[in-house]
């Protein structure tokens, strides 16, 4: 897919480098060319998804559109005069981007430090966290007790098990025959990898008693009804590796660093010598709120709506 993404972003930019701009929507003055999709895709697409989005037509079209009647937008709205508020968002979405732009830059200016010594030993400082509990998988056939009496669920369980321990039984046909879990349609029974906890405890121990493939077990009773068991596979427990997560982990590590940087410049321009404050001017613009008055407001409601059932 990278090699995918390299080969489209190459000709992308080629086309984008003639001499003539390709047009791709135009309507009036509203133009919107090859080069204003590729630098608004590289905008608002994650680096890691943009491969997806070029590769994907129909991606590609919506995003043209959306940028298309952005721009049209404005067009329509050039000779609207603005009113002041309507004028001062306008300023102040900029502002907000010219700030955006200058702490890129100051980011993209910080020298960096190993990325991946220190993704190892921020890896090596938690190793609990990267633990994988020892996870079971194991098809079932439930016998429910909505329609049926305990004992009757259960008979019907033994009876199911009976037909599993014959050779040559399908687990699968029989689970779709018999169980009532609704989701047997889909899996066939097949529960797939579970740690503890995350199933009713008779069925979890019976799940994780067992050892063998193939093997099989109850009737297990639980609040649901009746299961029936059968035994797949087993994954111990294990503690990821290094290598299995380096890559998120030095992208922690980069947009831990990257937010230290802008908000170590975020902390110093606060601080600049001669900022001048008004401290009544700002407390005036706080209200202040009567806590006891809300609390003993709402106490009056709930004692309202106590009296009215």
């Amino acid at each position: 897919m990278k090699i995918i993404y390299t080969l489209i972003s190459t000709l992308f930019l080629a086309s984008t480098l003639s001499a003539e701009p390709v047009i791709i929507m135009k309507h009036g003055d509203t133009v919107v060319t090859k080069e204003d999709m590729h630098r608004f895709i590289e905008l608002v697409v994650p680096p890691q998804q943009r491969a997806n989005v070029y590769s994907n037509e129909k991606t590609v079209r919506d995003l043209i559109a959306q940028y298309f009647v952005t721009r049209k937008l404005v067009e329509l709205n050039k000779d609207q005069p603005l009113s002041e508020d309507e004028q001062w968002r306008a300023d102040t979405a900029r502002v907000r981007e010219l700030a955006s732009i200058y702490m890129q830059k100051v980011v993209a200016a910080a020298k960096k430090p190993d990325f991946e010594k220190r993704a190892h030993e921020a890896y090596l400082a938690n190793l609990a966290r990267y633990e994988i509990p020892e996870e079971v998988r194991v098809e079932h056939i439930l016998i429910g007790l909505e329609d049926r009496s305990d004992e009757e669920a259960k008979k019907r369980a033994e009876e199911v098990l009976a037909k599993l321990k014959k050779k040559d039984a399908d687990f699968a046909e029989l689970a779709k025959e018999y169980s009532d879990d609704k989701s047997v349609q889909n899996n066939n029974g097949d529960m797939g990898f579970f740690s503890r906890g995350r199933m009713v405890a008779p069925f979890e121990e019976a799940a994780f008693a067992m050892q063998k493939k193939g093997e099989l077990s109850g009737p297990v009773k639980t609040q649901f009804g009746y299961h029936i068991l059968r035994f797949i596979d087993r994954n111990k427990a294990r503690t990821r590796s290094f290598d299995e997560i380096k890559k998120e982990l030095i992208e922690a590590e980069e947009r831990q660093f990257n937010n230290e940087t802008a908000m170590n410049e975020y902390n110093r321009i606060g601080a600049l010598e001669g900022i001048e404050v008004d401290q009544e001017a700002i407390e005036s613009m706080i209200t202040k709120i009567d806590v006891s008055a809300i609390l003993k407001a709402k106490e009056g409601e709930e004692k309202k709506r106590a009296k009215q059932k």
